[in-house]
């Protein structure tokens, strides 16, 4: 069962303002909800979580490093990487030493 509802809308006394519509009411994509028209999906130019990321200041980024499953790992995030004493003590030279 079919329930098709035809829309005429037009402007009495002016000449080209007429406006037809069908809507099939069987139509499992058909939702009347006063709302704005949702874009399909994959129209989309941003990422939904964009908003959420951008809001995060810099505290926050460093707590969600720290987290591993929703618990607290310290000192998961907090990696140096300064090497100005002696950048070279961990690397064995080879140089001419072939056995």
């Amino acid at each position: 069962q079919s329930y098709d509802v035809t829309i005429d809308l037009s402007i009495e006394g002016v000449e080209n303002a007429r406006s037809i519509n069908t809507l099939d009411l069987k139509n499992p994509y058909f939702r009347y909800t006063g709302q704005p028209v949702v874009p399909p999906p994959g129209t989309s130019t941003t990422s939904p979580s964009e908003a959420y990321w951008s809001a995060l200041d810099v505290q926050g980024a460093r707590q969600a490093v720290n987290m591993v499953n929703g618990i607290s790992v310290n000192g998961l995030g907090e990696v140096s990487l300064d090497n100005t004493g002696n950048p070279a003590a961990n690397i064995l030279g080879l140089g001419n030493h072939f056995w």
